[in-house]
């Protein structure tokens, strides 16, 4: 079996049989040709619900080749997240900007990070946890990793600022 027809599989398994109904993609390339590979049916069932397939990356690559018999065998949208297709107006940015924060002040919004230095890039404590891993560059002796006590409070901090 072919690298990409792992993958395939996987995402196929991953999908299950209720599917994907968004997915934000990072990566487009080979890596999405084979995550749309999985989702065509090859079935006569229509599709239970939409997918949206968000792109706003290409670290595997800068093009696809899209079969038609995704299109035509799923309910796929693809939309692209960037600077074309951001409001243009002053005022939808000023009022985006002021639900942003207020969101964050109020608590509705928060994303739990936790601090590692890009030293511990690949072997880090807490990767593969549910909360998102800010890298940082350690430029002096000050620049420690808090202890695990240490990191929980100041996550816990942070949840109240206004």
């Amino acid at each position: 079996m072919r690298p990409d027809q792992d993958l395939t599989e996987a995402f196929a398994r991953e999908a299950g049989d209720n599917g994907f109904d968004v997915i934000i993609d990072y990566l487009w390339g080979p890596t999405t040709e084979a995550l749309l590979a999985a989702i065509a049916r090859r079935d006569l069932k229509p599709a239970s619900s939409r997918l949206r397939l968000v792109q706003v990356g290409e670290s595997a690559g800068p093009t696809i080749s899209l079969a038609a018999a995704v299109l035509r065998s799923s309910r796929l949208e693809i939309l692209g997240a960037g600077s074309g297709n951001a409001p243009t107006s002053p005022e939808m940015w000023i009022e985006a900007v002021r639900q942003l924060m207020s969101n964050i002040g109020c608590g509705t919004l928060r994303i739990e990070t936790e601090r590692v230095p890009l030293s511990e890039g690949e072997c880090g404590s807490g990767f593969g946890d549910s909360e998102r891993i800010v890298g940082y560059p350690e430029s002096s002796s000050t620049d420690r990793r808090p202890s695990g006590a240490a990191r929980t409070a100041s996550r816990h901090q942070h949840r109240n600022v206004r």
